[in-house]
């Protein structure tokens, strides 16, 4: 939660503190509770649709959303041992396209390079730019990183690896969908490596409708109380 303490403003409480601008508690505990709900619909769209048991009945996934600094807004319940990694996971995967500059409605960027995740190759980062309707103002991203079943790996689940090439295949940070348009080939490349393909492709999507959830009531959340009162969110 480190950017709430900067997300309402309001004009009574100015001039209070020299620490910065003070917030409306009424407020920001909506806020705050709004923003854990879009984390919640991200985990539980996930974990609806996702076809691997590792998924919705070990949950070993993170489900969170950030803003536009990276930092962290909220994050649902599952796996604590990822949420360390995810910030500069998902700053990562934004470089790896080509920065803030290159992102666009509609894309979405899937990543699982162990050295840019936190996580073994099978941890899966799935990583959205949230837009307003206008589509030019960024205001945070939505992300998933679960595991797959399996991704090309010398064994489905191996311990012995000396080197990540063994591990699998290595998504460096790619546009898994452009301006809301899949990228088959990348979609391709992930099943055709993959002993598991219909697992694969199943938690794919899940990843994908998770965060497209999450980014929806991003917004909408946005929208009701404006980027004015939303400055962690704006600046």
């Amino acid at each position: 939660m480190a950017a709430l303490g900067e997300i309402v403003l309001t004009t009574a409480g100015k001039g209070r503190s020299s620490g910065g601008a003070d917030a409306d508690p009424i407020t920001t505990e909506v806020i705050r509770h709004g923003l854990n709900s879009a984390a919640n619909q991200i985990k539980r769209a996930l974990v609806r649709t996702s076809f691997s048991p590792i998924i919705y009945e070990v949950l070993d996934f993170a489900a969170v959303v950030y803003d536009r600094k990276f930092r962290l807004l909220a994050q649902a319940p599952s796996l604590p041992f990822f949420m360390g990694t995810m910030s500069f996971c998902i700053e990562s995967a934004v470089e790896a396209v080509g920065g803030e500059s290159e992102l666009f409605p509609g894309d979405i960027i899937l990543m699982n390079d162990p050295y840019k995740t936190g996580s073994h190759p099978q941890d899966a980062a799935v990583v959205m730019p949230v837009f307003m309707p206008d589509g030019t103002t960024l205001i945070g991203y939505t992300a998933i990183k679960a595991h797959w079943l399996d991704i090309g790996a010398k064994e489905i689940y191996c311990t012995d690896t000396t080197d990540v090439f063994q591990e699998g295949v290595i998504f460096p940070g790619v546009k898994l969908y452009s301006r809301g348009e899949l990228v088959r080939d990348i979609q391709k490349m992930a099943i055709a490596n993959s002993r598991l393909p219909k697992f694969v492709l199943g938690d794919i999507n899940a990843e994908v409708a998770g965060v497209r959830a999450g980014g929806k009531e991003l917004v909408r959340l946005v929208q009701r109380y404006g980027l004015r009162e939303s400055r962690g969110l704006r600046d």
